[in-house]
């Protein structure tokens, strides 16, 4: 753990790793998205993350403010935020840490898998639309 009077370089470490992490978002955006790009820079981005979260964890024990960034989390966290900010439910950051831990472990295993949602709850498919017994309901 780098000592106090290591901030200034940390924080340099921060901006570096940020540009890092928009040049490599960038080159995935050629190949249609973060989830679509070659696993190198797939794994590249993983990593670079993961050092902006060390970073900054190491910046706000000394009691210094860091912003977030958007692209600082990956797509499954974003989504995650997302659906949690449209139902409102309290989900603490230790519940959405474990989550996004299996997340990312499954990831690789169930890329380019194919979902099939049953539900008996018609209000869970928010923003679909389904088909009832032949009625098309939209929500």
């Amino acid at each position: 753990m780098p000592s106090p009077d290591d901030i200034p370089h940390q924080e340099e470490l921060l901006t570096i790793h940020r540009k890092n992490l928009m040049y490599l978002l960038l080159q995935a955006a050629q190949y249609g998205g973060e989830l679509s790009a070659p696993l190198d820079r797939i794994n590249l981005i993983t990593d670079v993350r993961k050092n902006i979260q060390q970073i900054k964890d190491t910046l706000r024990s000394y009691g210094v403010q860091v912003k977030d960034k958007p692209n600082e989390y990956g797509p499954l966290r974003q989504a995650l935020d997302k659906a949690l900010a449209k139902e409102s439910s309290a989900v603490t950051e230790t519940e959405r840490t474990r989550l996004l831990r299996r997340a990312d472990f499954a990831a690789e295993l169930l890329r380019g898998a194919q979902v099939l949602w049953v539900d008996d709850h018609p209000n869970n498919n928010l923003g679909k639309t389904t088909l009832n017994r032949g009625v098309t309901t939209t929500p």
